[in-house]
């Protein structure tokens, strides 16, 4: 044992540490610590290892798994005859065979049930007017339309119903300039069929995609100049009607505001006075009454003009 100075230094704070520990000897805490944080590591170095060894032997046992294949099928020698072989090389040297020409069809995508892209084909026979837009210049005017593609042509028809009630009233927005217009003409589908729908103007159309056999319908509302002037006619009357209903409200709108200012004036003075600050209060009330009456009268004065026309 060393007796250097600084071993004697070193017992004595060691000893003077273990008198403020009650006795325990510095070191022998220390050591006893020293052993614990071994052990624990001597644990998680054993935990690490067995952890890796089992991942390896997962790995292994399933890149085993998908390396065995099933073993090949192969027919008994005597089964095969010397033609067959010969018809065998034939089939594999001779070139790939042509189709025969067909009637010509157009690849165009379309989006599945799914939602997922597949591929379709349309006869090119189609017609003309179905990439048509609308036309609204001359004396006759059409507007196509068509429904979606459905897996069976009755709902492609109610469909198609939806769809001309639809072009109908977009045609009347588009021809008389105003999004009310609409709210005054009303066409269910089968007047639509029997007066702008001419017998050749319907295009049934059959889709073979991946998801199977789509239909869809195509038609093309033709709208000939009387009814261009039914419209314009009856069009001039709706306007005239909304003025005139207009002008009645702004002047009931005044007139209530001077029926109610006429009130306060002859209360105030019936009162001498005594009450002017409860009047004004409950004038301002029935003013603002009567604003409230007057917005919710002119936007409801298109659905007055209907009934009235």
């Amino acid at each position: 044992m060393s007796s250097s100075p600084s071993f004697w230094i070193a017992s004595a704070v060691l000893g003077l540490l273990a008198a403020a520990r009650g006795g325990e000897p510095v070191w022998e805490a220390i050591a006893r610590r020293r052993a614990g944080r071994r052990a624990v590591g001597c644990v998680s170095l054993a935990s690490g290892l067995v952890l890796a060894a089992a991942f390896i032997g997962v790995t292994t046992g399933s890149r085993d798994v998908d390396a065995q294949e099933p073993p090949a099928t192969t027919l008994p020698a005597d089964s095969r005859s010397a033609d067959g072989g010969e018809s065998a090389e034939r089939s594999d040297n001779a070139p790939p065979s042509t189709p025969s020409p067909g009637p010509r069809q157009l690849q165009v995508p379309l989006e599945s049930i799914d939602g997922s892209p597949a591929s379709v084909r349309l006869d090119t026979n189609r017609p003309a007017w179905i990439d048509e837009p609308p036309i609204l210049d001359g004396p006759t005017h059409s507007w196509p339309v068509k429904s979606d593609y459905h897996d069976r042509e009755q709902e492609a028809r109610r469909a198609l119903d939806e769809e001309l009630i639809r072009g109908i009233r977009n045609y009347i927005v588009e021809y008389l300039g105003s999004p009310q217009a609409p709210l005054f003409f009303r066409f269910d589908a089968a007047t639509i069929r029997k007066r702008f729908l001419p017998e050749d103007a319907t295009y049934h159309e059959i889709v073979h995609s991946s998801v199977g056999m789509m239909h869809q319908l195509h038609a093309r509302l033709t709208l000939d100049r009387d009814f261009q002037s039914e419209l314009d006619a009856f069009w001039k009357q709706v306007v005239s009607a909304t003025r005139l209903v207009g002008l009645a409200g702004i002047a009931a709108v005044v007139l209530a505001c001077v029926g109610v200012m006429a009130a306060f004036f002859r209360l105030d003075t019936a009162t001498r006075g005594y009450y002017t600050i409860r009047l004004k209060l409950l004038a301002v009330v029935a003013i603002l009454a009567v604003a409230a009456l007057g917005v919710a009268y002119f936007r409801l004065r298109l659905v007055l003009v209907e009934w009235l026309l």
